[in-house]
C-alpha cells in the first residue's frame, strides 16, 4: 500500500516537473524571438532616425613659448624681495 502512494507521489512530481520544464522552455523560446524582433525594429528606427553624434570641442594648441612661465617667475621672484 505504501508503495502505491509512493508511485502516484513519484508520477504527480515528474508531470508537474515536465510541465515547469516545458513552462520554462517555451517562456525562453518566446523572449528570444521577441528580442529577434525588437533588434530589427530598433535597427530600423535607427536607420530613420540616426542618433547624433556630440561634436567634440576643438583642443587649444599648448604654446611651448615658455617666456610666459620665466616672466611668471620674474614676478613672483620680485614680489618676495629677490628670496
Amino acid at each position: 500500500m505504501n508503495t502505491e502512494i509512493l508511485l502516484l507521489n513519484f508520477n504527480t512530481g515528474t508531470v508537474i516537473t515536465f510541465i515547469g520544464m516545458a513552462t520554462v522552455l517555451l517562456f525562453l523560446t518566446l523572449m528570444i524571438f521577441a528580442m529577434r524582433i525588437t533588434e530589427k525594429i530598433i535597427f530600423q528606427l535607427n536607420k530613420i532616425f540616426p542618433e547624433e553624434l556630440p561634436q567634440e570641442p576643438k583642443k587649444k594648441v599648448k604654446n611651448n613659448d615658455e617666456s610666459e612661465i620665466a616672466a611668471a617667475i620674474a614676478i613672483a621672484f620680485a614680489q618676495n624681495g629677490g628670496r
